[in-house]
């Protein structure tokens, strides 16, 4: 049995605090100044990658960074796949802004030189055959199953007993035109005997590329999802929700993605009072993940439930994550999610609920 630690502070109001007080706030200010020129240093070092799209002849487009360019073969590193090896005679044109891999492209007769004149030599720097590109490692996404697990747990002894354990999950499998995803959330937390939290949420996900003739709405997608939750602090015993609807990708980069969520869907609960209510909800979700400080990923998601029958009646949902990568697979997490319903409660229920979580991820 471990004994429970309290640190007193106090602060009072003479001159000999003040003075390590605001040394403390110069020092603090002059930290932050640093960490951010820092990361606008390593922000600024790191190289500019440019994106080659080749069409091929059966009207598919791949996208990626070019690491191999011969007469028979052209490597791409795309952002969903590893290495993809194409043909000469498949590619019916590419587009690339990269000057150097543009000479490359011409001398070897995937791309046509401009104004009708000859091919120019590709310059002297070396690159790897397509069969060493194929071999060398890289950390693009992949095709197939991408796996993700966080867990913190806090235990106190003393005062008081305290057990709070929290977990979550995410398995996604990517393909060429679609995506499954599995996600799910438990937290479950006792002082002194008692239930403080208990909750538990997961949903399944299915997108789909719509693949339209559009180049704009190209990328446009349907999603569909089921999902699950069981909450004792709001007295709700399940609730059960399918949504289908339209996902918008607004801006999709290397560093920065951001998408929108647009449709509807029926939701079902049950409370531990009795009540049952079928009722339909909108759906509006906005998502957005940013490369910040290096390698670590920010990650928003913004999400709006609004009842069809009751205007102005809603739930609504911010989740945010932060994961620093401490190796190949392992990351530090920190983590909020903010849960808000502004529908009849029952009695003693809040309307807000707020966690804070911090801990280790694994990704594999």
């Amino acid at each position: 049995m471990g004994r429970s630690f309290q640190r007193h502070f106090a602060f009072s109001h003479s001159p000999m605090t003040h003075r390590p007080l605001s040394l403390s706030l110069l020092i603090l200010v002059a930290s932050c100044i640093t960490l951010a020129q820092s990361g606008r240093k390593i922000a600024a070092q790191q190289p500019e990658q440019r994106f080659t799209v080749c069409f091929l002849n059966n009207g598919d487009r791949i996208t990626g960074h070019a690491i191999s360019v011969s007469a028979e073969h052209v490597a791409i590193v795309t952002e969903y796949a590893d290495t993809v090896i194409l043909r000469s005679s498949s590619i019916a044109r590419c587009e690339t802004s990269d000057e150097g891999l543009r000479a490359q492209l011409i001398a070897a007769k995937i791309l046509s030189p401009p104004n009708g004149k000859e091919a120019v030599k590709a310059p002297p720097k070396a690159m790897p055959t397509p069969q060493q590109a194929a071999n060398r490692p890289n950390n693009s996404p992949r095709f197939g199953w991408k796996r993700s697990l966080a867990f913190n747990y806090t235990l106190a002894r003393g005062n008081a007993n305290i057990s709070d354990l929290n977990f979550s999950g995410n398995f996604t499998r990517t393909e060429r035109d679609n995506r499954l995803i599995f996600s799910g959330f438990l937290r479950r937390g006792v002082k002194n005997g008692a239930d403080f939290a208990n909750l538990f949420t997961s949903t399944i996900r299915y997108e789909r590329n719509l693949d339209l003739n559009s180049m704009p709405l190209r990328q446009l997608s349907f999603f569909t999802e089921t999902g699950y939750e069981h909450d004792e602090m709001r007295r709700l015993n399940h609730r059960i929700v399918w949504n289908g609807g339209l996902l918008v990708p607004i801006v999709k980069t290397e560093a920065e993605e951001l998408g929108l969520d647009l449709g509807g869907g029926i939701t079902h609960e049950e409370y531990m009072t009795g009540l049952k209510r079928t009722l339909g909800e909108g759906v509006f979700r906005l998502t957005s993940e940013q490369k910040v400080l290096g390698n670590a990923r920010f990650r928003q998601q913004l999400s709006a439930f609004p009842d069809f029958a009751e205007l102005g009646r809603y739930r609504f949902q911010v989740d945010l994550s932060l994961r620093a990568p401490l190796s190949r697979i392992l990351s530090l997490r920190i983590g909020a999610l903010n849960r808000f319903d502004n529908r009849p409660q029952e009695q003693n229920v809040k309307r807000n609920d707020f966690s804070l979580m911090s801990g280790l991820a694994v990704e594999f």
